[in-house]
């Protein structure tokens, strides 16, 4: 098919009523949001596309995906599906789901909370973890489920329990086809994939404090940064300190959002993120009641 610019017409039409950012959604997040601080990132999620997420093991990748994914599902109504075999089974998943949800460690809610969340993230989140774990199998049954019960949202974490169907040496031709094969789906589907993938090379400093790692230091990261439509490093400079910074190193469109840094100040006893200047972590739908 060959599209002419008259055919594209009445779409032009429309951008110029509403907007490309029509197609992008808030995050429930302040500091992304562009509403706030100045540093604000004006950030936006989009359906049909592709996100990579990268940042050192155990500094806070899942927990900023989970309540990204919660705070989309309050927000917005969006259903996500996880691969996430490091989470199977995925009760001890469920209960940090709960926990963000609720506002509070597991053990200090009462059955009513408890059941709430659980009915709440039942209709809008969904696992997955087959013993075929190539990407094609991945994304079939992601597309099943999409027929079955909706998605908007399909999270891989992390990529290296994905199967290399090349075999051998052929690990390049391998990523460089499944990419492909993601992006396909993502434009067809009109679903947002996004795929955690660990850093590969790491660098450090003269005093051996490990750096920001950046969508390069994954293995192939010129491939990588060059598929995907949006590229976030997520990093905590100070463990000491319940601080993340959230990365934006590449978004393909201008009304994604801005290229650059914020830091979400991150809850130990909940879970829960939220931007500096915001006085309390709150769900958007407590936001709401408690203006």
């Amino acid at each position: 098919m060959i599209d002419k610019a008259i055919s594209l017409k009445e779409r032009i039409h429309h951008i110029q009523k509403y907007g490309l950012e029509e197609k992008a959604f808030t995050t429930g997040f302040s500091a992304l949001d562009g509403f706030g601080t100045k540093d604000c990132l004006n950030f936006r999620l989009a359906k049909g596309r592709f996100m990579v997420v990268t940042g050192i093991p155990n500094m806070g990748k899942s927990e900023v995906m989970d309540a990204m994914v919660l705070n989309m599902a309050v927000l917005h109504g969006w259903k996500t599906l996880f691969f996430s075999p490091e989470n199977n089974p995925a009760d001890e998943h469920l209960v940090a789901l709960v926990e963000k949800y609720v506002g509070k460690k597991i053990t200090k809610c009462s059955r009513k909370e408890c059941d709430d969340a659980v009915d709440f993230i039942n209709d809008k989140i969904s696992w997955t973890c087959p013993e075929d774990k190539s990407i094609d199998n991945l994304l079939k049954i992601a597309e099943e489920h999409q027929l079955k019960e909706g998605l908007d949202w399909f999270i891989i974490d992390p990529w290296n329990y994905v199967k290399n169907t090349r075999g051998g040496n052929m690990i390049h031709e391998h990523l460089s086809d499944s990419l492909n094969t993601v992006t396909t789906f993502t434009r067809n589907k009109n679903v947002l994939v996004t795929i955690v993938a660990h850093p590969s090379n790491l660098r450090q400093d003269k005093n051996g404090v490990t750096q920001m790692p950046d969508l390069y230091s994954i293995s192939d990261g010129a491939m990588w940064r060059n598929k995907c439509d949006y590229g976030i490093v997520i990093h905590r400079p100070d463990m000491s300190k319940d601080e993340v910074e959230f990365y934006v190193g590449k978004r393909r469109k201008k009304w994604m959002g801005n290229i650059g840094m914020t830091t979400l100040d991150y809850d130990k006893e909940s879970g829960r993120l939220k931007g500096r200047n915001d006085k309390e972590f709150l769900l958007p739908s407590e936001c709401e009641a408690a203006f």
